[in-house]
């Protein structure tokens, strides 16, 4: 059940990062205290309609990473953000990532790295668990320069919406809400998409927030049993 949560939150993620995607790089697992790097390598791939596919722009920027995890922290100097996870939570390492991604190891070739990005979309790089069913991941998806400064978090979230709830319901839960929301995060306002749905009398909660910045699309979603849980999001704060 706890490898099925995470593996629906790992979607939900995905699923807001994969609406903007255009031409992609390839996207490594975070490391446990050190940042990681990337080869860039675009695809021929690019669902952003507002956007002329021949002016769609791969970001190169040496200053991207897909962060790294310090003492139960997920820091992200790219994004500029720091999120601890709750007490109890904690990170897998690169290699359990990378199998969540349906890749062999976190030492996986060029090759590899880009059919898993032209098949998802985006990759996670980072999750957290407890021992009650609650998760915290992180994905990020290269969708180019030009879709990120066409569209807006709202958007994005907006145009994922029916995809989020298939997801739910392919979880076994009903009785699905989901509301999007002005909320605080790294110290500014972002569009937050919450959801509950409920299970054998239980009732699952997640948010979900995205960060877009030259070309690149950061999702950061928490759910679990527990309406808590959620607080991760609001510890968020700016690594800078």
């Amino acid at each position: 059940m706890k490898k099925r949560i995470i593996v629906t939150l790992m979607s939900i993620a995905i699923a807001i990062t994969s609406v903007a995607c255009g031409d992609k790089v390839l996207i490594q697992p975070a490391t446990l205290g050190t940042s990681s790097g990337i080869e860039v390598k675009a695809s021929d791939d690019d669902s952003l309609d507002e956007a002329d596919k021949s002016s769609t722009e791969v970001s190169t920027d040496a200053n991207f990473t897909s962060g790294e995890v310090i003492d139960n922290v997920y820091e992200n100097e790219f994004f500029n953000v720091k999120i601890p996870v709750s007490e109890g939570m904690v990170f897998a390492d690169e290699v359990k990532v990378a199998e969540l991604n349906g890749l062999v190891d976190n030492t996986i070739t060029n090759e590899q790295l880009k059919e898993a990005m032209d098949k998802q979309g985006s990759l996670a790089v980072a999750y957290a668990t407890d021992n009650n069913l609650s998760a915290f991941t992180v994905s990020i998806g290269s969708a180019g320069k030009i879709a990120t400064a066409l569209l807006s978090e709202k958007k994005i979230i907006e145009a994922s919406k029916d995809s989020l709830i298939s997801q739910y319901e392919g979880m076994g839960l009903t009785d699905i809400s989901t509301s999007i929301e002005k909320t605080t995060f790294i110290g500014e306002e972002h569009e937050c998409l919450s959801m509950t749905g409920t299970a054998q009398g239980v009732t699952f909660h997640a948010k979900v927030i995205c960060l877009l910045k030259d070309g690149y699309i950061g999702t950061f979603a928490v759910g679990g049993p527990s309406e808590e849980v959620c607080n991760i999001l609001d510890g968020a704060t700016k690594l800078n």
